[in-house]
């Protein structure tokens, strides 16, 4: 199977797997295996759906995993989907808190998530999903928690988290899992404060809007203050923002006053942000995110030892996706090695014969425009 842009969509073409709004609890607009027409494109094209995965003779074999049991997703989804809309009735009502019980229930969701991601092996990943912009929410956090989770995980089982004297450790890797998960899931809690018609704005911002939106970590904070959560899950949510070189929001912290933690969250929340429908702005391809992180570390803003890990775990070209250079898709990826994603194997058509190449496109990550950061070259 692979992931294929709608302007890309032949009539009769299959469809590969169930295919939802990203609304939890609800059916699936289509199934797997029904056969895509014309009124099926414009009808997904209105309600802001611009990708689906498809089989056909050229993917023949090609099996990208989800990260998540798609109904374990929808599972994840629907539990955050019902803590925001109880935390929203009651800030609607007066109150000022998360409900303690809501915070017990997303820890259960997030020790799920950290069991599933366990078993699934890193280089056969599909991070991309089907949900429309109207869904970024609930979506965006659960993708959050999933991309921040697999970075981690890669990260300390291999480098170590560090403690407060800087040293490496090894030990309680899983529990220090679920905590990142908990804060990563309720990272945009405070979005909650704001109103929809500024998070939802199909145009620029104006300075005062902008403002509001930067208020929404330290809101954030406060609305799980009553449920006394661990200080890691609250640097998590206060900080996600923040950059190592004092850019960021809402307090413009540096360096070491800002926690792993929160740095794992920024570069997993940028990656999904810059690869996800939004109202104002289609989704960009993996390699432009992950392009956009790289330059956030060449810039200073985003940890270069996080930004190593995220890069063996979020491929610029994904098994299943195809390969568009200036406007021409020159196949789809069939396989990639995680020492050189950017040299992913590719099979496309010629001559009316299938064949597969090993197409390096080295040249497209800005991160070899750059020489002296060898941790990033070869995580």
């Amino acid at each position: 199977m692979r992931l294929i842009r709608l302007t890309s969509l032949s009539d009769g073409m299959v469809l590969a797997r169930d295919l939802r709004t990203g609304r939890p609890g609800e059916i699936p607009l289509l199934r797997a295996g029904v056969t895509l027409s014309g009124s099926y494109v414009s009808r997904l094209r209105r309600m802001g759906i611009n990708t689906v995965w498809i089989d056909d003779d050229l993917s023949r074999g090609i099996e990208p995993l989800p990260p998540l049991d798609p109904e374990e997703r929808s599972a994840a989804e629907a539990a955050v989907s019902e803590s925001f809309d109880r935390t929203a009735r009651t800030l609607s009502t007066g109150g000022t808190a998360m409900p303690q019980r809501d915070l017990e229930q997303l820890t259960d969701t997030v020790s799920r998530i950290a069991a599933s991601l366990a078993k699934v092996p890193e280089a056969a990943l599909a991070l991309g999903d089907l949900a429309s912009a109207d869904a970024y929410t609930h979506r965006h956090s659960v993708q959050v928690a999933v991309i921040g989770m697999l970075i981690a995980r890669r990260h300390w089982y291999r480098d170590g988290w560090r403690d407060w004297m800087e040293r490496p450790r090894y030990d309680g890797i899983e529990a220090r899992l679920t905590k990142l998960g908990i804060g990563l899931i309720l990272h945009d809690i405070g979005k909650l404060a704001v109103p929809p018609a500024i998070l939802n704005k199909p145009s620029r911002l104006t300075d005062e809007e902008f403002a509001q939106v930067q208020l929404h970590p330290e809101a954030g904070v406060d609305l799980l203050r009553a449920s006394n959560p661990s200080p890691l899950v609250v640097a998590t949510v206060r900080d996600h923002h923040e950059r190592l070189d004092g850019s960021g929001y809402p307090a413009g912290r540096t360096l070491e006053s800002i926690h792993e933690f929160a740095r794992i969250a920024a570069i997993a929340d940028v990656f999904d942000a810059v690869s996800s429908e939004r109202p104002y702005k289609n989704a960009a391809p993996p390699h432009v995110a992950v392009n956009v992180i790289a330059e956030g570390v060449l810039g200073g803003s985003l940890d270069p030892r996080v930004a190593s890990a995220f890069r063996r775990v979020c491929l610029p070209y994904p098994i299943g996706t195809d390969v568009v250079v200036d406007g021409e898709c020159l196949g789809v990826v069939s396989a990639v090695e995680l020492d050189e994603p950017w040299v992913p194997t590719v099979r496309r058509m010629n001559g009316g014969e299938i064949e597969e190449l090993a197409l390096d496109l080295r040249h497209l990550d800005v991160l070899r425009r750059k020489p002296g950061l060898p941790a990033l070259e070869a995580a």
